[in-house]
């Protein structure tokens, strides 16, 4: 719907499909839209729901104004708030407890960072894939699949977008892979091949309901990416006040509002995500990334 509305307004439709669907990301990864299943039976429906008006309190006494007011004119465009290209919202004035009190006043729901953020525990890479790997079935059942499409593990982690491969018989191994479904957009799984037929096949399905499907195959490659010797890696570059994180995969959506929560996003060439946040956060932050994600540094300005 959103896709048709707009195409009188581009004369590339690719080019604007995903824009729209980068825009949808942002907006999820933010927490002003909710992606979550449509019920308990239906668990391939997914539905995007506008998130009721709320805001976090950041620790510089700023605030992140996130959820949909739906068809009223909330009160909220009184205060200054900025807009960023990322579609983060924030606030930022002198009496943090007087704005918090006036937030309130408005009806906006105070999230606390724990709840906002959602971060799972962390854990070492082998005992994450671990928990994946085990529910697999016991025994074999060659399937074939139509379109089916692996990040390959052979391939460079530093361009995202040129992971993705058809499966092929030289393919021998565990892959994070998307499957196709009759309606709606592709299941993420893992997927048990040999010689290319997939052996045995479990569907990504976060157990939390507030944790997106991609999030956890993100999660989950990473850790496949760090057991095979090739962890993902952040790129640093540093000023003397800021430091700038790029990364050349996506980030689950609970470390994209934890950077956001610390500093903003912001667009660098040849970095599918950048952040930049205070140069005293550095190093708590890639500690935090190295434990949850099991990403590596890289000062060398290039990804390897």
């Amino acid at each position: 719907l959103v896709l048709t509305a707009l195409a009188p307004l581009s004369d590339d439709e690719e080019t604007l499909r995903t824009q729209i669907e980068d825009a949808i990301h942002d907006l999820i990864a933010a927490g002003d839209i909710l992606e979550m299943r449509a019920n308990s039976e239906e668990l391939t429906v997914i539905v995007l729901r506008p998130a009721p008006p709320a805001f976090v309190m950041r620790l510089d006494g700023t605030f992140i104004i996130i959820g949909i007011s739906g068809d009223e004119i909330t009160p909220i465009c009184q205060l200054p708030v900025r807009h960023h290209a990322s579609g983060l919202r924030d606030v930022r004035v002198d009496d943090a407890q007087g704005c918090r009190a006036e937030l309130l006043d408005l009806g906006l729901i105070e999230l606390p960072e724990r709840l906002w953020l959602n971060a799972p525990a962390t854990m070492s890479a082998a005992d994450f894939a671990a928990l994946w790997r085990t529910q697999l079935p016991p025994e074999a059942s060659p399937e074939v699949f139509d379109d089916i499409e692996i990040l390959d593990k052979a391939s460079s982690n530093s361009f995202y977008k040129g992971r993705w491969s058809p499966l092929r018989p030289k393919h021998t191994g565990i892959f994070v892979a998307r499957r196709p479904q009759r309606f709606g957009a592709k299941l993420w799984c893992l997927v048990d091949v040999k010689s290319g037929t997939v052996n045995r096949f479990i569907d990504i399905q976060a157990k939390d309901s507030r944790t997106r499907d991609c999030d956890e195959a993100w999660r989950l490659q990473a850790a496949l990416d760090a057991l095979a010797g090739n962890p993902q890696q952040v790129r640093v570059s540093t000023t003397a006040r800021t430091a700038i994180l790029s990364f050349s995969a996506p980030l689950p959506a609970w470390a994209s509002r934890r950077l956001n929560l610390l500093g903003e996003q912001v667009t660098l060439p040849r970095a599918l995500l950048a952040f930049e946040i205070p140069i005293e956060s550095i190093q708590s932050e890639l500690r935090w990334l190295g434990e949850s994600l099991w990403l590596v540094r890289n000062d060398e300005g290039e990804v390897a």
